[in-house]
């Protein structure tokens, strides 16, 4: 048996305040998106969606400038094993923990 082949599946970002937990913003389908580094400067916007005839207004009103804390990663395999070579799928969740700069 050959070694296995990795195929990431998916990866879902969530950017999250270091204080409160509280959920900024997610990426739901995120495979292939370049992570900040611990101490980047970063600019979320924290919105909620509701007519969209104000959608350019409220996204520029929402945009807040954040500080890259910790980056958190957590990795889920699952292995096929035919056919031959086997392949490990891989799924990962990254938490990147930021707080607002004022």
């Amino acid at each position: 048996m050959s070694d296995p082949e990795i195929d990431p599946v998916g990866q879902r970002v969530f950017f999250e305040h270091v204080e409160t937990g509280e959920t900024i913003t997610k990426l739901e389908q995120a495979t292939g998106v370049s992570l900040p580094a611990v101490g980047d400067e970063i600019t979320l916007s924290d919105v909620e969606f509701g007519e969209t005839d104000t959608l350019a207004t409220t996204l520029q009103e929402a945009d807040r400038t954040y500080l890259v804390r910790d980056i958190d990663r957590q990795f889920s395999r699952a292995t096929h094993t035919a056919p031959d070579p086997p392949t490990v799928y891989q799924f990962s969740i990254v938490t990147v923990s930021v707080e607002p700069v004022d």
